[in-house]
């Protein structure tokens, strides 16, 4: 699933920042205040919305910035970092089936000298 078009906006506090776009996918995506959000959040909004921390450095500030916005109490917010570490990766067997490319050393010398 894409996530180009789940995205309604970007959160930032960087005021230079603020007001541009950033593109996924051919998508433009505004770049907002803290306070547009809360300005522009309804109830109904608020209910269907989630924020996403992608913040690796500044989670804690943010997640106190966040914490202090009353209207914002109840709306589900989540920490990227703590869920990557949460993330239990899965192997894939992709050996199912008969070899389709021999067993051969294949390489490509880049250097500028002969190949040793």
């Amino acid at each position: 699933m894409s996530l180009s078009g789940q995205i309604e906006g970007i959160i930032d506090n960087d005021i230079k920042l603020q007001n541009a776009k950033f593109c996924v996918d051919n998508i433009q995506i505004p770049i907002i205040s803290v306070e547009t959000l809360v300005s522009n959040l309804s109830e109904i909004e608020k209910a269907n919305t989630s924020i996403v921390i992608t913040n690796a450095f500044y989670a804690w500030d943010v997640i106190q910035q966040l914490d202090a916005i009353q209207k914002l109490d109840g709306m589900e917010c989540y920490d990227m970092n703590l869920l990557l570490d949460f993330y239990e990766s899965k192997e894939f067997n992709f050996t199912k089936g008969e070899n389709q490319i021999p067993k051969k050393i294949h390489y490509c010398w880049v250097g500028g000298n002969d190949i040793p």
